[in-house]
């Protein structure tokens, strides 16, 4: 029994479209096809992340941005004197008022007078 041509070439296309359906009801496509899809899909993501990184900043304008110059280490070595003398002047000045505060400090020149006296 004899098919006809017709027949035969129905069968290979009904049978070449089961094949190419996958277990997901998806179409089957060369391995070549799905790379690319796979890397225009990472792609289209990696873009979208860097649109949306743009998005977060604003323009910063030369105008805009107040430079300032760098100081230099003399400019350093002078803070920093600065911030020991003043720190110094804080410690006298604290040592100052605890000597105020001791019971003797109002018989202080009295006493210095007695001393100088009695030698």
């Amino acid at each position: 029994m004899k098919r006809d041509s017709a027949e035969v070439k129905e069968e290979r296309i009904d049978s070449g479209l089961k094949r190419a359906k996958k277990l997901d009801g998806k179409p089957y496509t060369n391995s070549e096809r799905e790379w690319q899809d796979i890397q225009l899909q990472r792609a289209t993501v990696l873009k979208d992340k860097q649109d949306n990184k743009a998005e977060d900043y604003d323009l910063v304008y030369e105008n805009a941005v107040q430079f300032i110059p760098d100081v230099s280490e003399e400019m350093k070595e002078q803070i920093e004197i600065d911030e020991l003398i003043e720190k110094e002047e804080e410690r006298i000045q604290s040592i100052e008022e605890t000597k105020k505060s001791l019971p003797v400090y109002k018989f202080k020149q009295e006493l210095i007078d007695s001393i100088k006296a009695n030698q």
